[in-house]
């Protein structure tokens, strides 16, 4: 996995997942706020480019498919070799994309079309 795309999966996992709440329920309420006040805390980037910086490590390991079709691969065995989970950053991005979500009646979108 590419270094960006690493930073962002283990600070977002340190954000939402802390290992005290091992087993508890966790949502990833991921949004333009979320990444812009994870950047600098965390070491990621500057504020201002949280989400494009965001949103390049994370589609840069989507290449070169374009699609997410990779990543159930990463989810079997994930704890055989490593501690934390490798997929919390794509995860994050759909959530991002759900944030984003908003309805066009000419082109027939509702607004909750991503569930």
């Amino acid at each position: 996995m590419n270094g960006p795309y690493e930073a962002w999966n283990r600070a977002l996992i340190q954000e939402y997942f802390p290992r005290g709440n091992r087993g508890r329920l966790a949502y990833l309420p991921v949004d333009d706020d979320e990444l812009e006040a994870m950047a600098e805390p965390y070491a990621l980037c500057a504020p201002a480019d949280a989400v494009n910086d965001f949103t390049a490590a994370v589609l840069a390991e989507l290449r070169p498919a374009g699609s997410f079709a990779r990543f159930p691969r990463m989810v079997t065995g994930w704890r055989k070799v490593r501690d934390e989970p490798p997929y919390v950053a794509a995860l994050a991005l759909c959530v991002l994309a759900a944030a984003r979500m908003a309805s066009d009646p000419t082109a027939g979108i509702a607004s909750s079309n991503y569930y």
